[in-house]
């Protein structure tokens, strides 16, 4: 989870210690208003003179020890720049002058060895804002090229190493962003929960205390103003400090956010996995091979937004099929031979990659990459590795592999690809039971932040090829579903074209902290962010859930993209999509309205969860037609009735559903020889769904089925004992959350017969196509 911005080619970090020189600090990265100051080195002296361990103070802080305290003064240092989620300056930056404090912390009764917090002060051009700056992949933080660049700009910066480093800031050791041997286990077969809890959540609160007494101890007042700002693991700190340490920070910004990462980071070894049981010894794919299907994915789709510009506005339409290059003849370096064919694993490897993690029984767990996705550079879901005689291996992404060897295997000699589809399941649920509590930051009650009067920014990059960007829009599709008034305070982006924090033909979003900034001390809520593509080229990025979309001009000019709100067609059956328009306004009721066709197609997102079908009822028959089973009980009541809605849309609203057989029988009740009855909740909500998808078959001409379904309601004799048992048969039905129907579970003391445990009531969407 690297966040490199290898659009930019950004160089390591050089530090230059030498004695004080005269000379204006100068600001180097022009796209921050910042408001810093240039002062002279002179100035810089003075406040190096307090920058030594017996001036720096650090106020109690509970449940926290403090064990050392040192402090450095830094003149003249250089620095390539890097301040992720801006736009970096083309040159390096000069004449940093700072004092370099690390605290080291533990917490009694903690077997830890020492937690390095850092806290970086200018001396200079103190902007009266200090900055927390996140880590990557298992790094907390304390990386020093992330350091320098805000330091330039004047603000006061924290970072903390969780204690899970080994290394200084100025060792600039990247290896152990993909590497927790050294701190996961304490013994063979148990996790250092000591650590991972550190790393995990704690450490953040502790740096940022600390951080804040240093900051009003070296210059003898608070900062304003608090900022935090990361990508990747970074961004998921973001949300862990919204989450459990709500007061810290006044504004949080995280990209890329590893939300789910008991979820997400386990599953992403999965497309390797799956690759070697296809491949069952024989050859293993080319990177070439992935990267000809995903040019071929392109292709198919870059025009799908009206503009041909290398990548895909809404990667959501785009349907391409990774078998239509099956045997295809490639270019490909990686062989002695310089070309190769499309193999059918590769189609297959790919297509898993897309679809998300599936257990070996098909059921969905996770989301994929989109289609468009790099899927097999280096640390990609697809990677393989070629010698020179056109041997290739597999080579799964470096951090999910050592996840799931030291976090769920428990044994770091152990090798993940050793696994089975079954194996890697249990493995991948207990990832999730295990250590959710620890990592994941998916809990969609911010009430605690909100409170506080804190704003959070989120983006993801749609080609992300490392943490799947389905995982984010459901999490804010949660977080909406709590408090629709969610918007006030938490923003999210989706960001087309762009990959893991950068990278891809896409617009980075290099606006984001200055956005952030307006909206903490100016009170403006970002409504849009712009972005910028490697070429220079800048486009517009649109708050969550609308979308941009080309209408016509200059491809190069911002004006030529409009937003439009995504019809959803579950929830807003009159138009499904408005295709004759190009985008929609909102009118003061909450519906949009389509520029061109001036028809209903969309709604305001704080309206996403109750508005459903408003304009559709108005138009309703009264009673409609009934729909009766051949076959059928004799009960006083059809099946279904089938309400007219639109000249060719109907309304399903079928009646209570059970296990029950055409011929009077329940499925899912088994009768022993002995008399003794046994009842099967699976297999009754089983046999339930399918007499819905043959009542609406029946009311379709066959056409329809369980998709068309857009509520039901459960009944459930034994609520607390039935409800896994008929969970687990729904997801089979629906393994998507985004094309299940809403669902409400009622217990009920009695069914119509004492054998049925479970009863449903539906309701569908049908039309005449």
């Amino acid at each position: 989870m690297k966040h490199f911005r290898d659009m930019f080619s950004l160089l390591a970090p050089l530090l230059l210690v030498t004695s004080p020189a005269a000379g204006a600090i100068s600001t180097a990265q022009d796209s921050l208003d910042l408001g810093a100051r240039s002062c002279s080195q002179s100035e810089a002296q003075g406040n190096a003179s307090t920058c030594y361990p017996e001036y720096i103070k650090i106020n109690p802080i509970f449940g926290l020890q403090i064990i050392s305290v040192e402090a450095t003064a830094i003149f003249n240092a250089t620095t390539a720049p890097n301040f992720p989620n801006s736009f970096p300056a083309s040159a390096n930056i000069t004449g940093i002058n700072y004092c370099n404090v690390t605290v080291t912390s533990r917490h009694p009764g903690y077997q830890e060895a020492g937690i390095k917090t850092s806290v970086y002060l200018p001396l200079d051009n103190w902007n009266e804002r200090m900055l927390g700056i996140g880590g990557s992949g298992f790094s907390a933080g304390n990386q020093l090229d992330r350091v320098l660049t805000p330091l330039s700009q004047g603000f006061a910066t924290v970072s903390t190493s969780a204690g899970v480093s080994r290394n200084t800031m100025q060792d600039q050791d990247r290896t152990e962003v993909a590497n927790s041997d050294f701190w996961a286990l304490s013994s063979p077969g148990n996790v250092n929960v000591e650590a991972l809890s550190d790393f995990g959540y704690r450490a953040l609160g502790d740096a940022a205390e600390i951080g804040k007494s240093v900051i009003e101890n070296f210059y003898k007042k608070p900062a304003k103003y608090r900022y935090w700002n990361g990508c990747s693991t970074g961004g998921r700190q973001a949300l862990m400090l919204a989450q459990r340490h709500p007061k810290a920070y006044h504004g949080l910004l995280g990209g890329c956010p590893a939300i789910n990462w008991a979820r997400f980071l386990s599953a992403d070894i999965v497309p390797q996995i799956i690759m070697k049981n296809i491949t069952n010894g024989g050859r293993v794919p080319a990177p070439c091979e992935f990267r000809a299907i995903t040019a071929a994915a392109l292709e198919a789709c870059d025009v799908l937004d009206g503009v041909k510009d290398g990548y895909v506005m809404d990667p959501s339409k785009c349907e391409f099929k990774a078998a239509t290059v099956l045997g295809k003849q490639i270019a490909c370096p990686e062989l002695p031979s310089g070309n190769t064919i499309i193999s059918e694993v590769a189609v297959k490897a790919a297509e898993v990659a897309w679809a998300g993690y599936h257990t070996v029984d098909g059921v969905w767990r996770y989301y994929g990459v989109s289609r468009t996705t790099n899927i097999t550079t280096s640390g990609t879901l697809l990677d393989t590795k070629c010698d020179n005689t056109g041997n290739c291996t597999f080579s799964p992404f470096p951090i999910a592999a050592n996840w799931v060897k030291n976090f769920l295997m428990k044994d770091l000699q152990a090798d993940p690809m050793s696994l089975t589809h079954s194996q890697f399941d249990r493995l991948w649920q207990l990832s999730v039971q295990e250590w959710s509590s620890f990592m994941s930051t998916d809990d969609p009650n911010l009430a605690a932040f909100r409170e506080t009067g804190g704003k959070l920014i989120s983006w993801h990059g749609l080609d992300d090829i490392q943490i799947q960007a389905g995982g984010t829009e459901e999490y804010y599709k949660r977080v909406l579903e709590l408090d629709s008034e969610a918007a006030d305070y938490f923003r999210f982006f989706q960001v087309p074209g762009v990959g893991h924090c950068s990278g891809g033909f896409g617009a980075y979003p290099g606006t984001s902290f200055q956005s952030l900034m307006d909206w903490v001390e100016k009170g403006i809520a970002p409504e849009t962010l712009y972005g910028r593509t490697s070429a220079g080229v800048e486009r517009p990025i649109c708050l969550y859930p609308k979308k941009v979309s080309y209408v016509g001009g200059e491809t190069d000019n911002i004006s030529s993209f409009e937003y439009y709100s995504p019809c959803r067609s579950q929830e807003d059956v009159l138009t499904k999509e408005c295709s004759s328009s190009r985008h929609c306004s909102v009118d003061n009721n909450g519906l949009g309205l389509c520029a061109m066709a001036e028809r209903t197609c969309c709604r305001k997102v704080s309206n996403i969860t109750n508005y459903r079908l408003k304009r559709l009822y108005y138009t309703m028959s009264m009673n409609g037609s009934a729909v009766i089973l051949a076959g059928a009980s004799s009960a006083p009541y059809p099946q279904a009735r089938r309400i007219t809605s639109t000249a060719n849309t109907h309304t399903l609203f079928i009646s209570g559903v059970t296990s029950r057989r055409s011929d009077g029988s329940l499925g899912g009740v088994h009768t022993a020889s002995d008399g003794t009855v046994t009842l099967s909740i699976e297999e009754q909500t089983s046999a339930a769904l399918k007499n819905i998808d043959a009542i609406i078959k029946q009311a379709t001409k066959g056409k329809g089925g369980l998709s068309n379904v857009i509520d039901v309601t459960v009944f459930l004799t034994n609520l607390s004992a039935d409800y896994a048992g008929m969970n687990k048969v729904w997801v089979k039905a629906w393994p998507n959350r985004e094309s299940a129907p809403a669902r409400t579970c009622v217990g009920v003391k009695e069914l119509p017969s004492p054998n049925l445990l479970v009863e449903l009531k539906a309701t569908a969407l049908v039309d005449d196509n």
